[in-house]
């Protein structure tokens, strides 16, 4: 039986500052989910437009990521980049399963206390990391490695998925500045994981989404 729900069906209770996981058919994807015995090999964030003074300049639903792609021009700079981008979220899922880039998708709701004052300092944030690319998969998996194994936070010149999505949450100020951002994975934002909030904050189940392949 497959319980996910439509995109359609899901589009407006989408809200600032959910996870969304990502399981990708890339072979560095097959890597990643045999290592870490995980299917999630991508991570990031919801952005609602409203909530950055850009309702009806762009679309209403954005997704906030690092990635290796380049097939989407980033809202913030304009430019098709790897690393840090803003890019519509419907259009990510739409090109990422017609191309099986990715192919199941799944959203964990996040119930941390959230107002204007944090959204201002994610909006602050964001573009500061504007010049970061993407790691190439050996230098992730060493980055990763001094994260996790010796508490080494690696710098901001290369950013991969969930280290990203950890800045975001520190620099909003809910997540303790204790996790070194490069330590955290994909699987850790995910129900196997127990990454915590701040504000008695938690993520909820996750919920799978669909959205149909265009011919």
């Amino acid at each position: 039986m497959d319980w996910s729900v439509k995109y359609d069906e899901i589009k407006n209770d989408l809200k600032t500052g959910d996870v969304v996981l990502m399981h990708g058919d890339f072979p560095m994807s097959k890597m990643i989910q045999f290592l870490e015995g995980s299917k999630w090999t991508h991570s990031g964030m919801i952005i609602l437009a409203e909530d950055i003074g850009k309702k009806g300049l762009w679309p209403d639903v954005l997704f906030w990521e690092s990635n290796s792609l380049t097939n989407l021009p980033d809202l913030i700079t304009g430019k098709n980049k790897t690393g840090p981008m803003l890019v519509p979220f419907q259009e990510r899922l739409q090109t990422n399963m017609n191309n099986y880039y990715d192919s199941i998708f799944a959203t964990r709701p996040n119930n941390t206390p959230m107002d204007a004052e944090s959204y201002k300092k994610m909006w602050q944030f964001m573009p500061s990391v504007s010049s970061a690319v993407f790691p190439t998969d050996l230098k992730m998996w060493k980055e990763n490695y001094e994260g996790r194994h010796s508490g080494k936070f690696t710098g901001t010149a290369q950013i991969f998925c969930s280290e990203l999505l950890t800045m975001t949450y520190q620099a909003m100020g809910i997540m303790s500045e204790n996790w070194v951002p490069n330590a955290v994975r994909p699987k850790d934002y995910s129900a196997e994981g127990n990454i915590s909030f701040l504000k008695r904050g938690a993520l909820l189940p996750e919920i799978y989404i669909s959205i149909a392949k265009n011919n």
